[in-house]
């Protein structure tokens, strides 16, 4: 676990549990990854995401995750989140949640999801039955 003082209050950042990461889905969505992606660079290809990426990755000391509003923590972190906290957050992310759990979680899921369609669509096309020859009826082969 991690804390950050923001603003005179205590945040904590903790491994991430699936309503962040569906909530991370949004920002990452829109980020490029190359093949070369360093976890020091997270700040540059956020950009203007980081203070929705801090919000969804803290929570306020004795707050549940359910409790927080996302879009007033924003606000609130564009206003008193400071750039060497914000780093700060982003190294301890990469700490906290290991970077081929967060591609595997954030980046992944769909994509499996993806295979596992393809794949039922293809054992349901083998299970079909061939058509039958021409000239051969249905009666023809009871």
């Amino acid at each position: 676990m991690y804390e950050y003082e923001i603003g005179g209050k205590k945040y904590i950042q903790k491994p991430l549990v699936w309503g962040q990461v569906k909530q991370m889905r949004v920002i990452v969505s829109r980020i490029k990854f190359g093949s070369d992606f360093e976890p020091a660079g997270m700040m540059d290809l956020l950009g203007d995401n980081v203070p929705s990426f801090c919000a969804i990755v803290l929570r306020e000391e004795g707050q549940n995750l359910v409790d927080k509003n996302l879009e007033a923590l924003t606000s609130e972190f564009e206003e008193k989140l400071d750039v060497g906290t914000s780093i700060k957050v982003l190294e301890d992310f990469f700490v906290c949640n290991p970077i081929d759990l967060i591609s595997k979680s954030l980046l992944g899921v769909g994509e499996m999801v993806g295979v596992i369609i393809r794949e039922r669509t293809k054992i349901q096309s083998i299970g079909q039955s061939a058509p039958l020859p021409e000239g051969t009826s249905q009666n023809a082969m009871q």
